[in-house]
């Protein structure tokens, strides 16, 4: 077996196409913090020249404002509005003034906690999801700023507008990141089984059964991906010189859709540690690629075609992208699907059960899911090596 596993390691890192996969990963990390991240829009963001015309607008108003004879009825409610905010508002904008981050953290949480907070940014041309995506934003950020002015570290400005290097990777993680490393376990993996029928004299010379070489194979797989990580560490090094590294004890906020909620708008808001986020996503992620590195073993091993193996398990894989509609989750089941738990971090934060209005995608869920789905895959290939003794 460890024969077998040295040769199946030196075949993988000397095989041109990974090769070039882990230099494709290297060019887009240094593209992204170099092009993408530098220009990323941050919704709620902390500044202080918007949070001063906010507040000095506001003051302004309440100074100036007629409420002499009859007042319409809109003024009177921004009146009253204004002066519950106004306090808030002055204690963020000195807190902030004098860079007390702490301060400011503590007086912004009891601001996203005092109400719906209308921010235009989430409202563009064809966004029938601005409201919801709103909501969202606003109310994730309470227990987030609740939780910095709690830091016993010293805060920085970076840190609430999310932008050292832990933050990127909690933030890449709810999408990107998974999407990237389900596509590489593909790729990794589709033309280990079709090697072998080209070299049959020499693998049949190793004394192991077929299902212990697709163990082997599966085993070399996960060191590859593991090791993606040297490429992507050139752009998380980037930002934390650029930017600072933060912490894995910095906040990272989650939603809980209650079950005998009424609507996602019902959903509560909580906070936990960003390495408490990254350990249960990218649990979920390595279990996702495990399954699809399962899944593409069994379909090569009876289809000898790579190319069409490849569209095949791809348009399986990322079947969910076709799904991706708010609300869908009302009409159909589609947490029972193991591809519905592809972006591992939306399902660990509850943005993706909010976004499908379903209580029923959870991370507990989804390690039951997909799961099952490992132990089938498993099941089903060590079956598959019963009938068909060879590759």
């Amino acid at each position: 077996m460890i024969n077998y596993l040295k040769q199946e390691g030196q075949d993988f890192f000397h095989n041109k196409k990974n090769i070039v996969l882990y230099l494709i990963v290297g060019f887009l990390s240094l593209f992204f913090v170099i092009k993408v991240e530098p220009n990323f829009k941050i919704y709620e963001t902390t500044n202080l020249k918007k949070i001063e015309a906010n507040y000095l607008d506001k003051k302004h108003f309440l100074e100036t404002v007629n409420l002499e004879g009859e007042t319409h009825p809109d003024t009177l409610s921004a009146v009253e509005s204004f002066r519950m905010v106004l306090p808030i508002e002055e204690k963020r904008y000195e807190a902030l003034k004098k860079q007390d981050f702490k301060i400011y953290a503590k007086a912004t949480a009891e601001w996203y906690e005092g109400g719906s907070i209308i921010n235009p940014l989430y409202y563009t041309y064809g966004n029938d999801f601005a409201e919801f995506e709103n909501f969202y934003g606003n109310r994730s950020m309470g227990p987030k700023m609740a939780q910095y002015a709690k830091q016993t570290s010293k805060l920085s400005l970076n840190q609430l507008n999310e932008e050292t290097a832990w933050q990127v990777i909690s933030r890449l993680m709810h999408r990107i990141l998974p999407v990237l490393f389900c596509l590489l376990a593909i790729l990794f993996s589709v033309d280990m089984i079709s090697k072998d029928r080209q070299h049959k004299s020499l693998v049949n010379g190793y004394p192991l059964s077929v299902f212990k070489r697709l163990i082997a194979k599966l085993i070399i797989t996960f060191i590859g991906l593991f090791l993606m990580i040297i490429p992507l560490s050139i752009g998380f090094i980037w930002i934390g010189l650029r930017q600072g590294f933060g912490s894995l004890s910095l906040p990272s906020s989650y939603s809980i859709f209650p079950i005998d909620a009424v609507s996602n708008l019902n959903s509560t808001f909580s906070s936990e540690t960003i390495g408490l986020f990254l350990a249960k996503s990218l649990g979920l992620m390595g279990l996702s690629c495990l399954a699809i590195v399962l899944f593409t073993f069994l379909i090569s091993f009876w289809l000898k075609q790579d190319f069409i193996n490849l569209v095949v398990i791809i348009l399986i894989t990322f079947s969910s992208l076709f799904y991706q509609r708010h609300g869908l989750g009302d009409i159909y089941a589609l947490y029972y699907s193991p591809t519905s738990y592809l972006y591992s971090g939306d399902i660990v934060s509850g943005y993706q059960g909010f976004f499908w209005s379903t209580p029923y995608l959870t991370t507990n869920r989804g390690y039951l899911v997909v799961g099952v789905t490992v132990l089938l895959l498993i099941l089903l290939l060590k079956l598959s090596t019963v009938k068909k003794r060879q590759l």
